[in-house]
Formats: C-alpha cells, structure tokens, sequence
C-alpha cells in the first residue's frame, strides 16, 4: 500500500531536522569537552594534568595535558583513526587550542601541536598512568558514600 504524501513529507522533515540537530552537534567540538568535564565535576586539563609526562621534558612544547585534550577532543568529534586525529589536532580552532592550554608562536598565535609529536606522545604514554590519572581524577569528583544509580534499591560502594 502506497504512504501518502503528506506522511512521506513529514518524515523526511523529520530526519532533515534530525540531520541538521546532528550537524550542528558535531560542529561544536569545543563544546564536546566542556560536556565531559562537566559531567566529570572538573577539567579534562585537571585530569591530564596527574598523568606522569613519558617525554625528556628538554624541548617539550606542549604539555602532556595539552595534547591529551586535543586528542580527547578529535576523538569526540568522530575521528578515530592516528591519521585523522593528528590532523584534526593540527587544524583545531583558537577557541579549542586555548581551552587546551596550547602554546603561542613567536607572533603570538596559538600553536597546535605538530602531528608527529601527538604520535610520539601517545606511542610513549603508558594506557595504565592515563587510566589511573583519569580514575583518581574521577574517583575525587564522587561525593563521598555510595554512588546512586538512576533504579531506586540499587547502589555501588567505592573500594
């Protein structure tokens, strides 16, 4: 049976909204961060700032936190593979760059950092300090005493 056209209309209004609510939302990864962060009781650059920097800190230009917040971010916009997150990192707007915490040039600009260092910082970070780091971080955040879950009766004490 044939869908009529006002129905078939309405529905591809729908998911043209839908689309667009989409677009706008991966639009605004400066925002994506700020939702976690908030969600987390701090800064991603708090929660970076406690992982252990694996790098000979002679000629580091960017912090650990820095390029773990341009990396977090890229990562919520969608890019998942080293390629597309270094470039992304490389192409991050002021706005994003000074929420990182990203170094000025010489001319006063903010500087991401170079592709290569994001790939040598990850390939020297240890996943266990980054998860340690993030779970203290976190772990502090709690308010002390069980953590509620949104179904009434249930509830999870910290060790």
């Amino acid at each position: 049976m044939p869908v009529p056209a006002a129905a078939a209309q309405a529905v591809i209004a729908e998911a043209e909204a839908a689309v667009r609510e989409a677009e706008a939302a991966l639009g605004a990864p400066a925002a994506r961060p700020a939702i976690l962060a908030a969600a987390a009781g701090g800064s991603l650059a708090e929660c970076f700032a406690a992982v252990p920097d694996p790098r000979d800190p002679r000629g580091v230009r960017h912090s650990l936190a820095c390029v773990l917040f341009l990396v977090t971010a890229a990562l919520l916009s969608g890019k998942t593979l080293l390629e597309d997150v270094t470039a992304w990192t490389a192409r991050a707007s002021p706005e994003v760059l000074a929420a990182a915490g990203a170094r000025r040039g010489r001319n006063g600009t903010l500087v991401p950092p170079h592709p290569r260092t994001v790939t040598r910082v990850l390939g020297l970070l240890s996943a266990q300090a980054l998860a340690d780091a993030a779970a203290g971080f976190l772990a502090a955040a709690l308010p002390p005493g069980p953590v509620q879950f949104p179904w009434p009766g249930r509830s999870c004490s910290r060790h």
